[in-house]
Order: structure tokens, then sequence, then C-alpha cells
């Protein structure tokens, strides 16, 4: 977690409370979870389970008892793209650059903006919503670690061959997790796309719970 010597550069131009979260962030390895997700009134819950053969790690635990739609299977395929480690927050701060604006503080929190950086580990579909896009991280007063963020694009992408998205608004929530960890335990992401000359409005909402670190 943050160990390489470009994160520690990037780290020392950071504000104290920014600083001072990120180096607070762990990354447990191992973690078992149930992560749900909603969309277009379909609902999936699944259970992750690290030390299950690989074919098993993912099991729906709702809906069951009958096949699931061609949208649950779809809410299904895309939870099996979650990787787990990125369920930690201290995985949001990888794309915060050396240069952070202070946006906005109260008593409880402080909001730092900035312009989202991709790097190795940023996948191509995330990488192309970077690309136009704003975030933001907020800070605790209280605990100095880091409780949420959002990220909002100003422009259309396509981050597919023959998919156009011309808006994405995700905002997540950061709260315990396991071995002095933060986890997302909330986001909900509004995209409005068009495909094949169909536009849809997505609202995809996604929770963490029952988190253990693995055996």
């Amino acid at each position: 977690m943050l160990a390489s010597l470009f994160m520690a550069t990037v780290l020392a131009t950071w504000p104290a409370p920014l600083r001072q979260a990120a180096q607070a962030e762990k990354s447990p390895s191992e973690i078992s979870f149930s992560l749900s997700t909603q969309a277009d009134g379909d609902k999936v819950v699944t259970l992750y389970d690290p030390a299950a053969i690989e074919e098993k790690r993912w099991e729906v635990t709702y809906p069951t008892g009958r096949k699931l739609t061609k949208n649950e299977r779809d809410l299904f395929t895309n939870l099996k793209r979650t990787r787990p480690k990125d369920l930690f927050c201290a995985t949001r701060l990888d794309s915060i650059p050396a240069s952070v604006t202070l946006k906005s503080q109260n008593k409880t929190m402080i909001v730092y903006s900035y312009k989202p950086t991709p790097n190795e580990k940023t996948n191509k579909q995330v990488a192309a919503i970077m690309k136009d896009a704003t975030a933001e991280i907020r800070i605790s007063k209280k605990t100095k670690r880091i409780i949420g963020g959002r990220m909002a694009t100003k422009s259309e992408f396509s981050p597919a061959p023959l998919v156009t998205v011309t808006s994405y608004d995700e905002t997540y929530e950061c709260g315990p997790g396991v071995a002095g960890a933060t986890l997302t335990t909330w986001s909900v992401m509004n995209i409005e796309a068009a495909a094949l000359g169909k536009t849809r409005h997505i609202v995809r909402d996604v929770k963490v719970s029952e988190v253990r670190a693995a055996p």
C-alpha cells in the first residue's frame, strides 16, 4: 500500500489531513464479504469466499430457488468483475495526483477536489471514465480517516465499442472494515448510456456487508 517511491513523493505534496488519512489506510490481502447490487428494479446478493475453489468463490444468496433472469445474470456477471482489493478505500488514493484543492470544510469534514489520474493498476473502463472526470474525497475531522467521495464526468465518452456514456456520476461512502482498513461500504452510480441506438438511464446501488478477514 502506497509504498512506492512515486507515491511517497505524491504523499509529501498533499495537505496534512489527506496525507494522514492516506498513511492510516491498510489493505488486507484476503477478505470474504457479501455484495448486493440493484439496478432497473432487479436485485442480486452474492457471497465472496476466497477460500473456495475459483469457480465457486462467488455464490448467489439472493434470489434463490429459481433461475436468474437475464437482467439478474448481467448484474451477477458485473459483480464477479469486482476485485476484492478495490473495495478498500486505500485504492481510491491511487488516482489522486500531487495537486489537490481544498473544496470545502465544516465542523465534521474536509473535502478535497482533484483531477483523477489513471495508473498501471487502473482497468480500461475506469481509465476511460477518468479521462474527463473530476473527483473529490472527504476526510473526517474526528477519525481523520476517509469517509467517502465522488467522481463525475463532464462530457460523453466511449468505454467500449458501440457504447457511448453521456454522463457518469458515482458517490461512495467508506466505513470500518477489517484489520484497520476502511471499506467502500456503499456506492451509487448514475449512468446515462447509449448502445445500438438505444439510450438507458442506469442507477446502480452497491452495498458491502458481512466483511471478514479470510482465515
